[in-house]
């Protein structure tokens, strides 16, 4: 069964990359609600399908 997530784009650090086969199911845009004054005013997530095998990759 593969996995299904989303990824938060401004939860990751600068230069990190995600060497995993995703696919892309959707990248969407949303208010972040109730954002203090040091966290970004929207989210963008990427909605995705990966093989189960890559948990592992994922989860570093």
């Amino acid at each position: 069964m593969p996995i299904v997530g989303a990824l938060v784009v401004e939860s990751l650090a600068l230069n990190a990359t995600i060497d995993v086969p995703l696919t892309l199911r959707r990248i969407h845009r949303l208010p972040a609600w109730n954002a203090t004054g040091d966290q970004p005013a929207q989210w963008t997530l990427i909605d995705f399908t990966c093989p189960d095998d890559a948990g592992p990759s994922l989860s570093r």
